[in-house]
């Protein structure tokens, strides 16, 4: 059961749903040890935007009010840009961050699995997936997740209205099949795998791409999926007979196999090898470079360090991995839209470009220069002095005996450093 949940505090707004209700006073128990996946399809529209201060678009959570949550999926601006972020409140720590309007006004699907942990015993993955694309998949270890048994997700609009970027609309929020499972061993006594799938082939090549198809295997409890690998390493997951491996380069020679799994999660042997090798691209010769990364921006940053992010290049062969420049020398080298660049000094301003390659050794053009200046190594003028009265909103910034802190959620009184206050502010030193 379901229940509109409304505030009406004149600095903010809300209007959210909860759910693993059983009853109209009972809740689903969460409880030490367990692990519990909620699953849902979110749809975001453009006139929902991230903001300054606060704006929480899903929350796990304590029952009653004055109680902090567990976990929080946020719409948050970031050096001026746009992201939606997933946060374990205990100890401030970011699950997983990504662009937001590249995700809006369509329908996503969001998978959020979290173990209740005490202390460090805990830990939570968080996926987003647009069009079947995984967007982002991250998981934190060694975190503390819990605060009671008794806990609930709520999904909704919860945002500060001390926003001073212009992005409080009046907006919405569309959300369907929400579900909550409790994770736990699979079914005692299914312990055969599936047959060997046999009859594999290739129906068709590209310069990037292999199709093949196989004959069905068989299983005492039902062949639930196929795992496809390209030399040794798995490529996909499918539910049917057959399946398109992309990315690939032209003119390539590779091996596939594939493997049969049921719902217990047994996997049978590999099917017999097929070597195939792709066509040639134009020419012969792959001579295309993959476009310019775009959206370079810093999520976050510390005294030696520097996060950076970007959006994914496409390349008619496919994009193998990113150069990250620092000034015009390159750092790194990744695979994902995502780096950190560390050994940095502190209070110093630096440019950050990346470029994208392909297997042909192709490389974009760069990217839009971002620049980011290190924060101070300690130390510094400390900012104005927390009051009792005043009601703090995540971002504020005070200091409190001799230490700066930042708030990391919304509160009026809790003392900066009561021990009780762990999960509203954050201790940045001494100033």
């Amino acid at each position: 059961m379901h229940m509109v949940d409304r505030d009406t505090s004149t600095d903010r707004q809300r209007h959210e749903v909860t759910g693993n209700r059983t009853s109209s006073s009972s809740y689903l128990q969460w409880k030490l040890g367990e692990t519990w996946r909620v699953t849902y399809s979110m749809y975001i529209p453009s006139s929902l935007m991230a903001t300054t201060t606060f704006t929480h678009i899903m929350q796990t959570k304590q029952p009653g009010p004055g109680t902090s949550p567990i976990t929080v999926t946020s719409l948050r601006r970031v050096n001026g840009v746009q992201t939606i972020e997933h946060k374990v409140i205990a100890g401030d720590v970011t699950v997983g961050r990504t662009n937001l309007e590249p995700l809006q006004n369509k329908w996503i699907d969001i998978e959020y699995e979290m173990k209740i942990g005490d202390g460090t015993a805990g830990s939570v993955r968080w996926v987003v997936k647009s069009a079947g694309t995984t967007i982002v998949d991250a998981t934190k270890t060694g975190v503390d997740t819990f605060l009671a048994d008794r806990v609930r997700p709520k999904w909704g609009i919860y945002r500060s209205l001390g926003d001073t970027s212009g992005s409080l609309r009046d907006t919405y929020l569309l959300l369907r099949n929400m579900r909550a499972y409790e994770l736990t061993a699979g079914t005692p006594g299914d312990t055969q795998a599936p047959t060997v799938p046999d009859g594999l082939r290739s129906t068709g090549t590209t310069a990037s791409s292999v199709s093949l198809a196989w004959n069905a295997s068989s299983d005492d409890t039902g062949v639930t999926g196929y795992d496809v690998y390209r030399d040794g390493t798995k490529a996909s997951t499918v539910s049917g007979t057959s399946a398109t491996v992309s990315g690939l380069a032209a003119s390539t020679s590779y091996s596939f196999t594939v493997r049969a799994r049921d719902a217990a999660g047994n996997v049978s042997a590999a099917s017999n090898s097929l070597p195939v090798t792709t066509s040639a691209g134009s020419g012969g010769t792959d001579t295309q470079a993959p476009s310019a990364p775009s959206g370079l921006y810093s999520p976050s940053k510390t005294s030696s360090s520097v996060s950076l992010a970007w959006n994914a290049s496409s390349d008619n062969v496919g994009v193998t991995g990113y150069d990250v420049y620092r000034g015009t020398t390159k750092v790194s080298t990744v695979t994902g839209t995502s780096a950190t660049v560390s050994g940095l000094s502190a209070s110093t301003g630096y440019s950050f470009t990346v470029k994208a390659r392909d297997a042909a050794g192709n490389v974009s053009a760069s990217s839009t220069s971002v620049s980011v200046t290190t924060d101070a190594a300690g130390g510094g003028i400390c900012p104005t002095a927390w009051s009792s009265t005043q009601s703090y909103v995540p971002g504020d910034v005070v200091s409190y005996a001799g230490h700066k802190y930042t708030a990391t959620y919304y509160s009026t009184g809790a003392v900066p450093n009561d021990p009780t206050s762990w999960a509203v502010w954050r201790d940045d030193g001494a100033c």
